[in-house]
């Protein structure tokens, strides 16, 4: 896999952080919460030079922002930070791995779908099962029929289960049965993803292990904003 470049202090240097190169990942669970006491450790962080302010970034773990898993969504780093033990305050803050600010900016487009349209490639949490079962949140799935998604055929993509849901074919109140159809699995599809508008553009904080480089903030010069003008307009080809 490669690496990227940024400037960090006026000079060019490589980067140890991957490119990311496939957003089928299993669904992973989010950093477990700290308790406490442990508000009170020892502030040493590892170095995130690796990560740059203005980096266009995926995130590729669950990781809940404001009650929403962003797992698969895309952003621009607004800060990116390493606290300094020698810093007044800093170990009294809320202990806590999320050093990357992020603003998300793009979201995977998702599709419905039925278990019959779509083929299982791996098991939520790279799980090893011995016999079928229906298809869960955090499954890798691809499409195996051509079902149209946005004004696009989504026969042949790959994406992560998102939901699953049984129909209620009794229950008249039912948003299924309003929905009169047999769809009943969301797909967050790889390599497709929606422009957010901007109010639900939300700040994430991540962890350097929760987020992949997708395009490293090369344009020299250029205040984040600019860079994520730039980043937006050549997503689509990365």
């Amino acid at each position: 896999m490669g690496s990227a470049a940024v400037t960090i202090a006026g000079e060019r240097t490589r980067l140890g952080l991957p490119f990311i190169h496939t957003a089928c990942h299993p669904l992973l669970a989010h950093r477990a919460h700290v308790d406490s006491s442990a508000s009170m450790r020892s502030c040493s962080r590892r170095s995130i030079a690796m990560v740059a302010k203005g980096d266009f970034v995926q995130v590729v773990k669950s990781v809940q922002v404001k009650g929403r898993d962003v797992r698969g969504q895309r952003g621009v780093v607004v800060e990116a930070w390493e606290p300094s033990p020698t810093e007044w305050g800093c170990c009294m803050e809320l202990a806590t791995d999320a050093t990357v600010q992020v603003e998300m900016t793009h979201a995977p487009v998702e599709g419905y779908f039925t278990e019959e349209e779509l083929k299982l490639l791996r098991f939520a949490n790279d799980e090893r099962r011995a016999v079928e079962r229906p298809l869960v949140e955090g499954d890798c799935v691809q499409v195996v029929r051509d079902v149209v998604v946005k004004g696009a055929s989504a026969l042949h993509a790959r994406g992560v289960v998102t939901s699953v849901w049984v129909i209620c074919e009794t229950d008249p109140a039912c948003c299924c049965a309003e929905l009169a159809t047999d769809a009943t699995v969301t797909v967050a599809l790889d390599q497709r993803w929606a422009t957010l508008p901007e109010p639900r553009r939300q700040i994430g904080y991540f962890a350097e292990d929760e987020i992949e480089i997708v395009r490293s903030s090369e344009i020299d010069g250029l205040d984040a904003s600019a860079r994520a003008d730039t980043t937006v307009a050549t997503v689509q080809a990365l």
